[in-house]
């Protein structure tokens, strides 16, 4: 009885994966809207007012370049650079070397900046829309993507989000990268299984529509 009770206690710690999201983003047909609309009109739809704050500090960060001051506009579009190149690969023809700093590099690195934070965002909250299903519908402002100490994203649920799940626990893990002109994400959230999770107030998963994702309102309707 006593063995059989310590596998019980053992279970009730195990940890279950709830479900795993992954979301690709061209960069470039966000850059193109940011260059119609203020990056502050996407923020506010779809940043926490944490993620906001982190946005305005890249926006206003030196860019790497020594001597070089100002910062980005989050209050009016984006500025195309010279060559065109939208594609959102810091790499592009058209970025100076680190070597020959000027205000116009500095603003292109500082601009990308913008764009890359509110990419690898927008696709982050999208991957962890597609882990939560069908547990949970999840909005713009219940996921909190911040960097932490070490400057890696860390995923963040809105307490009341937790509180009617009907898991115990409920822990993310979130990786963000860009190359070749996309933002990519992936998304894993994990809970404690067994009796902690059942036991739970709310223990009816709530059921949603794979279509009732915030991708389908597309870029374009921000």
């Amino acid at each position: 009885a006593a063995a059989a009770a310590g596998a019980d206690s053992t279970l009730s710690r195990v940890r279950m994966i709830l479900g795993i999201g992954v979301d690709v983003l061209h960069v470039a047909r966000l850059r193109a809207l940011l260059t119609r609309r203020p990056p502050a009109r996407l923020a506010r739809r779809v940043l926490t007012p944490a993620e906001s704050r982190e946005l305005a500090r890249r926006a206003t960060a030196s860019g790497g370049d020594s001597g070089v001051g100002g910062g980005v506009d989050l209050d009016a579009p984006l500025q195309l650079p010279a060559d065109g190149n939208v594609d959102g690969n810091m790499d592009g023809p058209g970025r100076r070397s680190a070597a020959t700093p000027s205000a116009a590099a500095a603003a292109r690195v500082r601009q990308q900046r913008v764009v890359e934070f509110l990419a690898g965002r927008w696709a982050a909250k999208e991957a962890a829309f597609k882990a939560m299903q069908p547990h949970a519908q999840l909005r713009w402002g219940d996921v909190s993507v911040l960097s932490d100490g070490a400057g890696r994203p860390a995923l963040h649920l809105a307490p009341e989000v937790t509180a009617r799940l009907p898991f115990a626990d409920v822990s993310a893990h979130v990786s963000i990268s860009h190359d070749g002109g996309y933002a990519v994400a992936m998304v894993v959230f994990e809970a404690i299984a067994g009796d902690a999770a059942t036991s739970h107030p709310h223990s009816t998963p709530r059921t949603t529509s794979p279509t009732a994702s915030n991708t389908a309102q597309g870029i374009e309707n921000t």
